[in-house]
């Protein structure tokens, strides 16, 4: 196995949940939005170049995976260490990790980074403040190291011969630190970093079993509170004796509890099996261990006080007790869920569950358990790289800043442009175009995504989403008050995930025929407002990843079995393509499927192959023909093919969008050549989603680090349109550029044209005529002129058959296979080379006519509308007059919305 599945094996669970939520772009009905607005970052910190605005905050964002969380004793100070463990790409297919050796100190109240403090080695996965706030212990990788608060100079580091450090607490009123080891613990002077002593979980060898495997797992340790007792926690084993596995689970674990001298003094026997973690009461006096119930120790006598039930977590567990010793904390450190339980009561008193992202790439895996500040009152924790404050006794979060705090997984900016809808795991936000303020945010779990039934889609506008009970059945519910609309009828079928089109008219589930039986998936299409079943259609195994078309119409996933693209029509269930070729390597779990807003189109990136020579290549096709339109890779040399997380179309179909594992560029890409257009920089970490806005002058990212960037595409602010004029000498050579082969000076030149409007106009106008109608005659007349022996009459026939563009082409290759002179094939073959056609990427003149209409379109004057017309009447089959006439459909559309009510009759 590939180290990237074995360092991302544990996230791949996610991928279903919400996994399918994908908000293509909407239709071409729409208003501006408007771009000269002076908008401003709420954290006060510089927007990236090219970005107009960020929705969300960073505060309190350490960054990827934390490994530990610490609050100081006024309570003023959080501290956040970074892991070991953060995924890096380091060639093709090959991914390591890399420590994180920061430690953060926030302020509480404001949530703003004070100091940054690098570790001296990383991960840091044990912090804990000195009682008097001064100092703050770490636990770097195999070192305890001390910092001055407030200047965070570094005091005293120890290396551990014992390895890594798993936590830090300052025991006998802050005058030792105790460092917490696989099985071990060790005793320092905080101001020394003198060890004064240690504990081992065996005095000798490890325990063996006569078959040579271990009788004894040491799997958790606890200190008491004055450092003068330490207990560890064991599994233990016997040998099977049907002989069938090397050794079984005990019914029992075992505690045992050693004083100050190294003595055992105390051994319990019957601690229920699979217990993962046990703490001192506040006292000293009691012990607590958690498997699937929390049982309370005697810590003297060794008899079991009480015991309490619940839903836990046992391999995920951590424990926690308060300053008083009146409450305690269980917390599931994989999904970040805890607990707040009475001591003396044994009553369960709240459960949360924070939001959290269900993308396939985020960074999930443990999280520092939440710890409560010296007076009790707060509990800090973390979640998705992101420093966490509960209120101890409600529950309720303490800090609301804007926007989401998990990974932003879904963009989609309303029809009209006015709005923009942002989702994370099941929290939903919609923020207003005109000045990117937020004006709503819904968790559609609600306050406890424990009791919540499972959200598996939002729909585009928010206001209602896809659920499934843990029963498997399938409903509609309404995101404000997360009361039922309608149940979809699944006859029986287990809902896993569902699907909304991108006009929110349609539903699709899919559905699991036989309980853990993921060979044959019955998928359904559901009308929104009915909850009738439109269609329904069969996939062989489970489709890691598939589409909705935006009208609903058009169902695409990859086969399991082959690596092909599947596009069914959803009417007949009928499969009417199956695209690319068979790749019996190619892991479907990192497959990106994304279908243009008119239809037409469906780009897709099949993830890895495990092939000898892998690529990860983008590959276009025509879902009406079923033909690759183009295909390019997203090479980095020092890395290899990129992973792509995200991908999105352009109104328009010219452009598509991706974002990268590994990667915090947003790039953007030409369709029909593949050339990279434009590269946008900013993120904090990895973005995962894209969406262009109704205009295509707005592109709309999410990232990790839980915010969003919105990035202008048209250069300078439509406000700043110059009128000035501009040389002919320099307005030829952006023509020129128009086919170059950079796409990156291409971009350039468009927006440079864009940025003329009145001058670019004329100017195109003189070098843009529509396509004549070929004349079989005129046609045969014009490649006898090839072989003229005025070379003026030979330019002049093959700049006219160029002109004519694939109209000509059966002509030409009729006349190659005569007898035509040495010259005349040359020149025939020059101009079959440069006529555009459906499955050939265009090139020079060809290319500047079609960039040359996207200008006209961007420039939606009506001198450019009328030129968009004129070419529009050109020959119909001409590739020339079908852009133009899409370009002029769209432009006009833009000069004249028409309303939401009226679209809506009209559909």
């Amino acid at each position: 196995m590939s180290p990237l599945f074995k360092r991302l094996a544990s996230w791949l669970l996610a991928l279903f949940v919400l996994g399918s939520v994908a908000l293509a772009a909407p239709s071409s009905v729409q208003r501006p939005i408007p771009t000269s607005i002076p908008f401003s970052d709420p954290d006060d910190e510089a927007l990236p170049e090219g970005a107009v605005a960020r929705l969300g905050s960073l505060r309190f964002y350490h960054g990827a995976q934390m490994g530990s969380v610490a609050i100081s004793p006024d309570g003023t100070l959080i501290a956040s260490g970074g892991a070991w463990g953060i995924p890096k790409q380091i060639g093709p297919q090959s991914w390591t990790t890399a420590p994180d050796r920061r430690i953060c100190l926030w302020d509480t109240a404001s949530g703003k980074l004070v100091r940054e403090i690098t570790a001296p080695n990383g991960g840091v996965n044990g912090l804990a403040y000195s009682p008097d706030g001064n100092a703050l212990a770490a636990g770097c990788w195999d070192r305890l190291c001390f910092f001055d608060v407030a200047t965070g100079a570094k005091g005293a580091v120890v290396k551990c011969d014992e390895g890594s450090i798993t936590g830090l607490q300052y025991v006998d009123g802050g005058k030792k630190v105790a460092a917490f080891h696989w099985c071990s613990v060790g005793l320092f002077n905080p101001g020394t970093g003198e060890r004064l002593k240690g504990w081992k979980a065996w005095q000798g060898d490890q325990p063996k079993l006569p078959n040579g495997s271990t009788a004894e797992d040491c799997k958790a340790s606890a200190v008491s509170p004055d450092g003068n007792k330490v207990a560890f926690l064991y599994s233990c084993y016997e040998p099977d004796p049907t002989g069938m596995s090397v050794r079984l689970q005990r019914e029992h674990d075992l505690l045992r509890i050693f004083d100050a001298a190294g003595k055992q003094v105390l051994e319990l026997d019957s601690v229920a099996a699979y217990s993962q973690c046990v703490a001192f009461s506040a006292d000293g006096r009691q012990l607590l261990t958690v498997a699937d119930r929390v049982e309370v120790w005697d810590a003297t006598k060794g008899t079991k006080v009480r015991e309490m039930s619940g839903e836990f977590a046992p391999s995920n567990a951590s424990l926690t007790y308060s300053p008083n010793g009146k409450t305690f904390v269980i917390a599931n450190t994989y999904n970040y869920s805890f607990s707040v339980w009475d001591a003396a009561k044994c009553e369960q008193l709240y459960q949360r569950a924070p939001v959290r992202s269900t993308h396939s790439m985020a960074t999930h895996g443990n999280c520092p358990p939440p710890v409560f500040s010296s007076n009790g009152q707060r509990l800090v924790g973390a979640c998705e790289g992101r420093v966490r404050i509960w209120d101890a006794a409600t529950g309720s979060e303490m800090h609301r800043f804007p926007g989401h705090q998990a990974t932003v997984g879904s963009l989609q900016f309303s029809a009209d442009g006015s709005t923009l809808n942002t989702l994370a795991g099941a929290s939903v936000c919609r923020w207003n175009t005109s000045d990117w303020k937020e004006l709503t945010q819904v968790d559609v779990n609600g306050p406890d995504a424990s009791l919540a039934p499972i959200v598996m889609s939002v729909a585009p506008d928010g206001k209602s989403f896809a659920c499934r009970d843990k029963q498997g059945n399938a409903e509609l519910r309404n995101s404000a008050t997360r009361q039922r609309i309608m149940k979809l009828d699944l006859e029986g079928n287990l809902a896993r995930t569902a699907l909304f089109s991108s006009d929110g008219r349609r539903l699709l589930v899919l559905a699991q025929v036989e309980p853990d039986n993921y060979n044959l998936t019955d998928g359904r299409v559901f009308d929104v407002q009915s909850g009738t079943c439109v269609g329904r259609f069969t996939a062989t195994k489970w489709p890691r990843t598939i589409r909705l078309s935006p009208d609903g119409s058009t169902v695409v996933w990859v086969d399991e079995d082959n690596g092909r693209l599947n596009v069914a029509d959803v009417l007949t269930g009928k499969v009417v393509h199956r695209l690319g070729k068979e790749e019996q390597n190619r892991n479907s779990y990192f497959t990106r499927i994304v279908i243009s807003p008119d239809g037409g189109l469906v780009a897709w990136s099949p993830g890895y192959s495990n092939d000898p020579a892998p690529t990860s290549p983008v590959r276009v096709f025509d879902l009406k023909t079923g033909k690759q339109i183009s295909c390019w890779s997203i090479n980095r040399p020092e890395k290899g093919d990129a992973l792509i997380e995200g991908m999105a179309f352009s109104p328009d179909s010219h452009y598509l969008a991706t974002v990268q594992s590994d990667e915090t560029a947003v790039l953007v890409w030409e369709v029909r050549t593949g050339l990279e257009r434009r590269r946008l920089l900013g993120h904090k970490h990895w973005p995962y989603s894209v969406a262009f806005s109704p205009d295509g002058r707005l592109l709309a990212s999410g990232s990790q680090d839980a915010n969003v960037l919105v990035w202008t595409l048209s250069g300078p602010n439509s406000a700043e349109t110059k009128k000035a004029p501009q040389s002919a000498n320099e307005l030829t050579a952006a023509w020129h550029r128009l086919a170059d082969a950079d796409g990156l000076q291409v971009d350039k030149s468009v927006w440079y044209l864009v940025r003329y409007p009145e001058q670019s106009v004329t100017f195109l106008r003189e070098r843009l005529q529509p396509v004549p109608t070929a004349k079989s005659a005129q046609v045969a007349s014009l490649i006898a002129d090839l072989d003229s022996d005025d070379f003026a009459q030979r330019d002049s026939a093959a700049a006219e058959l160029e002109a004519c563009e694939g109209l000509v082409a059966p002509a030409i290759k009729a006349a190659l296979r005569g007898q035509p002179s040495l010259e005349a094939r040359e020149r025939l073959e020059t101009v079959l080379a440069a006529l555009p056609t459906e499955d050939k990427i265009p090139t020079g003149q060809g290319l500047r006519r079609m960039r040359a209409i996207e200008i006209l379109e961007r420039i939606g004057t009506l001198a450019a509308c009328k030129l968009l017309k004129e070419l529009g009447e050109g020959a119909a089959q001409a590739r020339t007059t079908i852009e133009a006439k899409a370009a002029y459909r769209r432009a006009t559309a833009r000069r004249h919305p028409i309303s939401e009510t009226q679209g809506a009759a009209e559909r």
